[in-house]
């Protein structure tokens, strides 16, 4: 559900109750300048309220793009940011399964995640950095 006309208070008010509930800011349409001090600059961006953690998948999150009518035909890589990190040094890659469930892991430290769009090619060089260990 992209948000109309609801304030954050009114929008925690009634995550009260559920505790499986979460927004996506989503970070789309803009670039990343280059790292330290890295931006992400002339972009546009949507709250997505009620994301149930249980259904939330990059499929999911791909759909809520096309809904937007945002780049279908192109390459999308997606972000997140963990909470009270930067984005020189918090960006994980939001692409596999195993890339929700690290997800799903920082989402409860705060109900509000950034995820960040970029289309075609990624300038996030952590982007193809698998989140588990290698077994030799």
């Amino acid at each position: 559900m992209v948000r109309q006309h609801l304030s954050q208070a009114e929008v925690d008010a009634f995550y009260m109750g559920f505790s499986n509930l979460f927004t996506i800011k989503l970070h789309h349409s803009g670039r990343f300048t280059r790292f330290l001090d890295r931006a992400y600059v002339e972009e546009d961006y949507n709250f997505i309220d009620l994301q149930d953690e249980d259904k939330f998948s990059v499929h999911e999150l791909g759909c809520i793009m096309d809904k937007f009518g945002l780049s279908k035909d192109v390459e999308r890589y997606y972000n997140f940011l963990v909470p009270d990190e930067n984005l020189d040094f918090g960006l994980r890659a939001l692409r596999s399964d195993a890339d929700v469930l690290a997800f799903l892991k920082v989402l409860h430290e705060s109900r509000d995640m950034n995820v960040y769009c970029q289309y075609v090619i990624t300038t996030v060089h952590t982007f193809f950095c698998s989140p588990t260990k290698l077994r030799v």
